[in-house]
């Protein structure tokens, strides 16, 4: 899987995880539940950027795409930022809702309006295919490598992501 396609997939699952969330957090009664989610989406969110920040960001830093690199850390840390207050209050509440749909407003912002429409369209046309698959592959590894250390920061047993 090419680069491009392994952060737009990754971008749908988290979406898709907030679009769940949303459902959640509006009925108090399903607070565990909520939590769970939670820290799932926490979970995937945190693995795709440091993942794309190691290895996407790092490759388009001394070309013409070096602005994505540059800015590209600073919006993943807003969106953390945010995240981190999803695992500390309790679900149900008004303000919980709100954190949810600030996260989701940042989140869609850098993912759909910045990323999908700007910065992997034009690594299509800056990198060749097998650049593309290389990156894919190598984001793949660093995924995979980062995945417990990330899943015991939020709390998430390996089997449960």
């Amino acid at each position: 899987m090419d680069v491009v396609d392994l952060i737009k997939r990754d971008h749908d699952e988290v979406a898709d995880l907030f679009d769940h969330l949303v459902v959640l957090a509006r009925d108090d009664r399903h607070a565990d539940e909520t939590a769970r989610v939670a820290c799932r989406l926490v979970a995937l969110a945190r693995i795709h950027a440091r993942a794309e920040e190691r290895v996407v960001y790092e490759a388009l830093r001394s070309g013409p795409l070096k602005t994505f690199a540059l800015a590209g850390p600073h919006e993943h840390e807003n969106l953390d930022t945010t995240l981190d207050k999803l695992l500390v209050r309790r679900a149900g509440d008004e303000e919980y809702r709100v954190i949810v749909k600030v996260a989701r407003d940042l989140f869609e912002m850098h993912a759909r309006d910045e990323e999908e429409a700007e910065m992997l369209p034009a690594m299509r046309e800056a990198l060749s295919v097998e650049e593309l698959n290389a990156l894919g592959r190598d984001m793949l590894a660093e995924q995979e490598r980062i995945r417990p250390q990330i899943l015991r920061l939020v709390g998430m047993p390996a089997r449960a992501a």
